[in-house]
């Protein structure tokens, strides 16, 4: 089979066929797995998808299964490698041991072949024949070369235990969720659950949609000094909460306005106080007298008076 039989069907192969370029000296899985990485860096996330599909199906035909490639021959970056899965948005997965707390950790041991250290930077492994390394740090060091014990090493991508090294940061220690996380990724995180809902969320609709990786609603409250803070900066408007306990949602001067007109556009006249109340529009008729200093002021300027 060609690179291109391994998409589902003609449209796919047609639309992907501007980065399907097999050569002579690779084989299919290695064509359709830079396919796949070439259609993300010119943006194409859906056909990137179908082509990290392909990949890995040509991938288990070629009787390497990308999720059963971990071997204990050969030097420590090939042994590293073999460990790591390709997924999508360029996130790389761990397909090995993990410590107690979840973390990947390569286990590597060098006996006395000293080939088995080529390509490591230098100083890395010092003069032990073993040695138990978090996945994260090693991946960070094999791209910047070693760092001091003392600094961490996280991913600011979304996935916790990603392995690109693009993807990953590192600094003395960080004391909070704050340091590990920028201020703007979480503020996309924010505006996701929101257009997943369909609406501003809440505290509690944003732990119960994010994932475990992602900081949850108390800390992000903290962070911004409220979680109303929070949602405003992330564009969206804020809740607020009425005398029950119960979130009300909070309502701009247009979206009053554009109400007022929708209403009197059913009633096929101007609506009252009383029409308003008794059709249970929202907002409350107290919080549009409020907002334009009496209902024939938020009349007046909706342009129905």
């Amino acid at each position: 089979m060609t690179a291109l039989d391994y998409l589902p069907n003609d449209y796919l192969r047609a639309q992907c066929a501007t980065w399907v370029k097999p050569t002579s000296t690779e084989r299919v899985s290695d064509t359709l797995q830079r396919a796949y990485r070439d259609a993300r860096a010119d943006g194409e996330r859906l056909l990137g998808s179908a082509l990290w599909d392909a990949w890995f199906k040509a991938k288990t035909a070629e009787g390497d299964r990308p999720d059963g490639l971990r071997r204990n021959e050969g030097t420590v970056l090939e042994r590293f490698w073999a460990r790591v899965i390709p997924g999508m948005d360029d996130h790389l997965y761990w397909d090995s041991s993990r410590d107690w707390q979840g973390r990947p950790i390569f286990q590597m041991f060098f006996g006395r072949t000293p080939d088995v250290k080529a390509g490591l930077p230098e100083g890395l492994i010092g003069g032990r024949d073993h040695l138990h390394v978090l996945a994260q740090r090693f991946a960070w060091q094999l791209r910047h070369g070693r760092i001091d014990p003392r600094i961490d090493v996280w991913a600011t991508c979304g996935e916790q235990h990603c392995l690109n090294a693009e993807h990953l940061a590192s600094a003395w220690r960080p004391r909070n969720e704050k340091q590990r996380l920028p201020d703007a990724r979480v503020l996309e995180h924010i505006r996701a659950c929101a257009e997943q809902l369909g609406d501003t969320p809440r505290q509690g609709d944003y732990d119960a949609w994010r994932k475990p990786s992602m900081i949850g609603s108390s800390s992000i409250a903290s962070r911004f000094g409220s979680w109303s803070q929070a949602v405003g900066k992330a564009g969206l408007t804020p809740r607020r909460i009425n005398r029950s306990g119960q979130y009300v949602r909070r309502y701009g001067r247009e979206e009053i306005l554009d109400a007022l007109r929708a209403f009197a556009a059913e009633l096929g006249r101007v609506p009252t106080t009383g029409d308003w109340e008794r059709a249970e529009r929202e907002p409350y008729r107290t919080t549009v007298s409020n907002r334009f200093g009496g209902w024939e002021g938020a009349l007046k300027e909706a342009g129905l008076t």
